[in-house]
């Protein structure tokens, strides 16, 4: 659940989170993951891919938060931020 919502009542556009989402997975895709970070020093798997690509969208979406009401207000608000609840098995909700 986001804090705010944008000017047309959404939290976070679909084809915004395609995009970062595809940014991030794009690495791995036909890959020998044993030869990508982290798992050169982490098992890669199925459970510690899911995370890292769950922190790697945690950390973008929240980044780019930021930046956009930072560059739409002039000011720093604070962003909102994804955490997850009970490991992987309980969604993600903001702090």
């Amino acid at each position: 659940m986001a804090e705010r919502l944008n000017e047309i009542d959404i939290a976070l556009d679909f084809r915004d989170l395609k995009k970062i989402a595809r940014e991030i997975i794009a690495p791995l895709d036909h890959a020998f993951l044993n030869d990508i970070f982290p798992f050169t020093e982490k098992n890669p798997s199925s459970e510690n891919i899911a995370k890292w690509i769950y922190d790697s969208l945690k950390k973008k979406i929240n980044d780019e938060s930021s930046e956009w009401r930072r560059s739409r207000s002039g000011s720093r608000t604070r962003p909102q931020r994804l955490t997850m609840k009970n490991d992987l098995r309980g969604g993600c909700s903001p702090r």
